[in-house]
């Protein structure tokens, strides 16, 4: 179940028209892209064969070589797609489907980083990559049922109203 909010987290930022790559980033990558991996899952025993489970997922963004210069001009590399990609990433993070349900980040935060690079890139630009950080947290709770003989926990799911 784990890799059903790895894809679904995938398939909503596909929506941005990027690549998107799961788990491994292959050699000589296209940039900009993003890339969507399971950081850690918990679970956490709670009354009468319920658990919540939370599930940790990383997204980060490779922007191209090039984005940091000061003038912004396409020319340079940036075109302020960095900026762009880290907010449709917040949004796409923020509700995702998966198994036909839809999920809420319980917390998003991120972090920017870069690259810098002294040889030629494969499209022949030198100097700094940006790289962002997103670590997306999302909570479900499971039930486990004892009839059951694979030992498979099953999601809870009720409705509250108020």
């Amino acid at each position: 179940m784990v890799n059903d909010f790895v894809k679904g987290a995938a398939s909503a930022l596909k929506e941005y028209g990027l690549p998107v790559y799961i788990d491994e980033m292959p050699m000589g990558f296209s940039r900009p892209c993003f890339g969507v991996k399971c950081f850690s899952t918990e679970v956490t025993p709670c009354v009468s064969r319920y658990f919540k489970e939370e599930i940790r997922l990383g997204v980060e963004i490779y922007m191209p070589y090039g984005y940091d210069s000061a003038d912004g001009s396409p020319e340079s590399g940036r075109s302020f797609a960095f900026g762009e990609a880290e907010a449709f990433a917040y949004e796409a993070l923020r509700f995702i489907n998966v198994g036909g349900r839809q999920y809420c980040a319980k917390s998003i935060s991120s972090e920017r980083k870069s690259q810098t690079t002294s040889q030629g890139t494969p499209n022949g630009l030198e100097g700094t990559g940006g790289i962002v950080c997103l670590t997306a947290v999302y909570s479900r709770f499971v039930r486990k049922e004892l009839s059951e003989e694979s030992g498979v926990m099953e999601e809870l799911f009720e409705k509250f109203e108020f």
